[in-house]
């Protein structure tokens, strides 16, 4: 490797030698499937979330550290492994852990939030006096309310020239909502409106020969009255029973969960049910 280019290296061959060649790049695309590529000196390197920390996954932007070798779908490209630097979290760790706090910030400024809205973006009051405009995608851990103190860096905004924004957010005492724009979950009372219209109890009907369910009672359907029942929608594909019950249960004590599954293929429909103990628990989650 030298000035950020590949020498002698031309195919799966050369990967198996005892020491895989280190480079540093920069990402410039992930996307939520977790996958996505990093540039090493105008050589395209692809990466996928399985070769990065634990819990962790790239941001646009991140400066990364890695190996690399040769991929074995396509020879001619490379692929990066043992990936360190990444500063977003994966989907999966969001899901599969109940919201503990904040996270540990390494950004190098301090500030107030002064206010965050429900499209997902505010502004920070700097120590300067400046305010800084901010997103929840570049929030890492969890998202602030207004009075929050965070730490961050400030970057170029990469939708408009020529000004700020905020990156690398860390100390806000609510959970992130969604890991990854794009894959947000919606829920809503029983009853009520859901991504896929009205929402009522749920008897024999055109869905009835072709859905199976994953629930915590062993009973199919989630067991409770209406009012402590709510709806789940765009869960995604890989999330478990477990991982949609840890993620709800920082609302309230869950009696029962329901993933839907497709019948003939044995995978998840992507929506489900939860069931709380108390009816607070349901105004509290949505």
């Amino acid at each position: 490797l030298a000035g950020g280019t590949c020498l002698g290296i031309t195919g799966p061959s050369s990967a198996m030698s005892a020491a895989l060649p280190e480079g540093t790049g920069t990402c410039t695309n992930f996307t939520w499937k977790g996958f996505g590529f990093i540039d090493m000196g105008g050589i395209t390197l692809f990466v996928h979330q399985s070769e990065c920390e634990p819990g962790k996954v790239p941001k646009v932007g991140d400066v990364l550290t890695f190996q690399y070798e040769p991929r074995r779908q396509n020879p001619e490209q490379f692929q990066a492994k043992n990936v360190k630097g990444c500063t977003g979290v994966s989907e999966s760790a969001a899901w599969g852990a109940p919201f503990t706090g904040p996270v540990q910030g390494t950004g190098v400024h301090t500030g107030t939030v002064k206010s965050f809205g429900p499209k997902g973006y505010g502004f920070i009051n700097m120590e300067d006096g400046k305010e800084m405009f901010f997103n929840v995608k570049d929030c890492v851990g969890s998202k602030p309310i207004s009075g929050d103190t965070v730490r961050f860096d400030v970057v170029d905004s990469d939708t408009k020239p020529g000004q700020l924004k905020a990156a690398n957010i860390t100390g806000g005492s609510q959970p992130l909502d969604s890991p990854h724009p794009g894959t947000k979950p919606s829920w809503g009372p029983w009853g009520g409106m859901g991504p896929m219209g009205p929402m009522g109890p749920m008897g024999p009907g055109p869905m009835a020969g072709h859905v199976m369910q994953q629930s915590m009672s062993g009973m199919g359907m989630p067991k409770g009255s209406d009012r402590e029942k709510i709806f789940v929608g765009g869960i995604p594909h890989h999330c478990t029973l477990e991982m949609l019950a840890n993620y709800f249960s920082r609302y309230g004590r869950i009696t029962d969960a329901v993933v839907m599954m497709d019948k003939t293929t044995g995978k998840p429909r992507g929506f489900g049910f939860v069931v709380f103990e108390h009816v607070s628990c349901v105004e509290a989650a949505i």
